[in-house]
C-alpha cells in the first residue's frame, strides 16, 4: 500500500514527521505507533505491514528524533511534552478513534497520553516498557545514562549531513549512517621512482592497457570509457 509522509505541527511549533499507510478512512480506528528513545521505527518493521491489512496505521518521530525538527523549546523534551505531541499527531490525522502502540519509552508516552486524553482511545498495546526515568531503568541498569551522551555527540556530527541527504533520500535517518574506515588508493610509480599523477595508457597491436587512472577516476569514468572506445575504434579498425 502507498505510504504518505507529512509533518504535523506541535503546540509550540515543532514540526513532527508523520507517515501513514493502510485504508484511507477518517472514521476507522487507527493504529498509532510510538517508538522507544532514540528509535526511528525499526521495531515496527513487520507490524507496520501487517496492520495495514486491517486498519490505517500512523507512525511518527519524536521531536529531535529522526526526521522531526529539533524542539522549538529545548526544555520540552520530557514524557509530558511527547504525549502532547502525540495528541497533535492524532489531531493532524483527523482525530480518529485510535489504538496506541508503545515500545520501550513509547509505553510511557502512550500511558501519559491515555491519562490526559483518554477520549477516542480504543485500546493500548505496550511492549518492553520501562518505568521511571528510562535512562536509568532500561534493562534494570543505567546503561543508557552512560552511553546516551556519546550517542548524542555522534548524532550532532552527522545531523547537518543527514538533513542534506534527506532532500535526495527522504527516508534516510541518522541510524542509517555508520562509521567507515579510511580508504586506501594504490599509487603508480614510474621506473625512476616518481609518483605518477596522470593517466598512463599503453597501446599494443591487439590491446589497450590502462596502467594508471588517477582520481577522480570514478566520477570521470564515462568520459574515460569514451576515450578508450575511440582508441579501440581507431587501432582495431572497429568501424
Amino acid at each position: 500500500m502507498t505510504v504518505a509522509t507529512a509533518f504535523a505541527v506541535a503546540d509550540d511549533g515543532t514540526r513532527l514527521f508523520v507517515r501513514t499507510a493502510g485504508p484511507t478512512s477518517p472514521h476507522a480506528t487507527h493504529a498509532v505507533l510510538c517508538d522507544g528513545i532514540a528509535c526511528d521505527g525499526f521495531i515496527w518493521k513487520y507490524l507496520w505491514s501487517e496492520l495495514q491489512e486491517e486498519m490505517p496505521v500512523v507512525h511518527w518521530h519524536y521531536r529531535g528524533h529522526g526526521r522531526s525538527a529539533m524542539p522549538a523549546d529545548p526544555a520540552r523534551v520530557d514524557i509530558t511534552a511527547l504525549a502532547e505531541d502525540l495528541a497533535s499527531v492524532r489531531r493532524f490525522v483527523g482525530d480518529p478513534p485510535v489504538v496506541l502502540f508503545g515500545h520501550s519509552m513509547g509505553c510511557q508516552v502512550v500511558l501519559e497520553e491515555l491519562r490526559k486524553h483518554r477520549e477516542r482511545v480504543r485500546g493500548v498495546v505496550l511492549m518492553c516498557g520501562s518505568y521511571g526515568r528510562v535512562t536509568k531503568t532500561f534493562r534494570g541498569v543505567p546503561i543508557l545514562e552512560m552511553i546516551l551522551p556519546k550517542v548524542v555527540a555522534a548524532v550532532k556530527k552527522n545531523e547537518a549531513f543527514v538533513r542534506a541527504l534527506q532532500k535526495l533520500l527522504p527516508e534516510i535517518s541518522e541510524s542509517d549512517l555508520v562509521p567507515g574506515g579510511a580508504g586506501v588508493r594504490a599509487q603508480a610509480v614510474s621506473a625512476s621512482g616518481a609518483l605518477v599523477d596522470d593517466f598512463v595508457i599503453k597501446q599494443s597491436r591487439n590491446a589497450i592497457h590502462v596502467l594508471n587512472a588517477p582520481s577522480p577516476g570514478a566520477t570521470a569514468s564515462l568520459a574515460i570509457g569514451q576515450s578508450i572506445c575511440a582508441m579501440a575504434e581507431r587501432n582495431f579498425a572497429l568501424k
